[in-house]
């Protein structure tokens, strides 16, 4: 089938010409070839750069793919917490039940609050926290480099133990770290950065505004997972 090939309209249509007639002022840096090497030296390099096409289409959507399963494993978690919730529920109920009929009023006191204090911190089973962050980081859904990037780390930010708003919070820093041109914004005007330099005020919901008691506690976290970091501590701190 190569034999049917016309290689030196091949070769023209992609730029070459035969040393013949070659009117420039300097000859090729690797020198003159004919047609059919010109030609099958522009088929080999169009071959690589497809094989790299199609092994980075492979790995976003692995990566895809690894964000789908994270993304499963936590609705499946939340399931689970609701339904070992519920069971709970079910549980104090019967028992409140029971005080009354027994007329048990110190166990029925007791039971009743730690179902109001249940139903306050009863799970919350859907995706508004993952919709509010798609809402506030666009890029995910613009810029294909970057959300290529946080979906690659995702399975790592979760193996080292980061879950719910610490876990977006996570992967919008290393995002930001890794892209810092993306994310650069200039000052409102009327800011003078001179008197803002100087000013060792703690900012709210900051670190530095916790206190001494909280930083204790992020340290004995930090003991028991060194991966945890200040900023996933004021993420998950209630604050006042």
């Amino acid at each position: 089938m190569s034999e049917d090939r016309n290689y030196e309209a091949e070769a023209r249509e992609q730029g070459w010409v035969p040393e013949s007639e070659f009117k420039g002022d300097e000859p090729p840096k690797n020198g003159f070839v004919d047609a059919k090497t010109f030609v099958e030296n522009g088929d080999k390099i169009t071959g690589k750069l497809r094989n790299q096409r199609d092994e980075l289409r492979e790995q976003v959507e692995d990566l895809r793919r690894t964000t789908q399963e994270l993304q499963q494993f936590h609705q499946q978690s939340l399931k689970r917490q609701q339904k070992e919730y519920e069971v709970r529920i079910q549980e104090l109920e019967k028992k409140r039940e029971d005080a009354i009929n027994e007329g048990d009023g110190q166990t029925f006191t007791q039971v009743d609050k730690e179902l109001n204090d249940m139903r306050l911190e009863q799970p919350k089973q859907d995706t508004s926290m993952a919709d509010a962050w798609l809402e506030k980081n666009s890029w995910y859904k613009t810029d294909t480099r970057m959300s290529a990037f946080a979906d690659g780390i995702a399975e790592r930010i979760v193996s080292e133990g980061y879950t719910g708003k610490a876990y977006f919070n996570e992967l919008t820093r290393r995002t930001k770290e890794a892209f810092p041109e993306a994310f650069e914004t200039q000052k409102p005007p009327g800011v003078d950065s001179s008197k803002t330099e100087g000013d060792s005020t703690p900012k709210p919901k900051s670190y530095e505004a916790l206190p001494a008691d909280a930083k204790q506690q992020f340290e004995r976290f930090k003991e028991l997972m060194p991966n945890y970091t200040k900023e996933q501590y004021v993420a998950d701190y209630e604050w006042d």
